[in-house]
């Protein structure tokens, strides 16, 4: 299946594809994109991946470069509450153990004993910099991809306070 597009369909995608207005380019679906209606498409600033979402009942990213789908969910059994809950999840600054090491050090110093209370108030302010640093970089990117962006916010703040 291939879907055109143009400028009455997706102004949003002609924009950062930099393609002109009146351009028109063709994006080749996979096979298995049967009847895709209630189109959505989103394109990422930083990189080549496109997301369509098919009548509320499937969320995909598609690589612009080699066609091939990189994610496929199937949101017909919970709004795709599942799909919004293990991208939070697998974000680095909660699974990546080198950057949760590194917060601490930046909290504590490199020899906890030694931390005295100016040292940890500024390893604290730091680390709140670097926490909503990374917030807005992933809202820019949450929002880039996904059709409910407020709803995946919700579960990333959550998360972000859980931690």
């Amino acid at each position: 299946m291939t879907l055109t597009l143009s400028q009455a369909t997706v102004e949003e995608y002609t924009m950062h594809a930099g393609m002109s207005p009146f351009e028109m380019q063709d994006i080749l679906l996979p096979s298995g994109t049967n009847g895709v209606k209630d189109l959505h498409i989103s394109v990422s600033h930083s990189s080549s991946l496109a997301l369509f979402a098919s009548l509320g009942k499937k969320l995909s990213v598609l690589s612009l470069d080699s066609g091939n789908l990189v994610v496929n969910y199937d949101l017909q059994f919970n709004r795709g509450t599942s799909a919004m809950q293990h991208y939070v999840a697998t974000r680095p600054m909660f699974i990546d153990v080198e950057i949760m090491n590194a917060d601490t050090k930046l909290v504590l110093g490199d020899l906890a004993g030694q931390a005295s209370p100016s040292n940890v108030a500024r390893g604290l302010s730091s680390l709140y910099k670097e926490i909503t640093d990374t917030v807005h970089k992933e809202a820019a990117t949450i929002t880039a991809v996904f059709p409910s962006p407020s709803e995946v916010m919700s579960i990333l703040v959550q998360r972000v306070l859980e931690q």
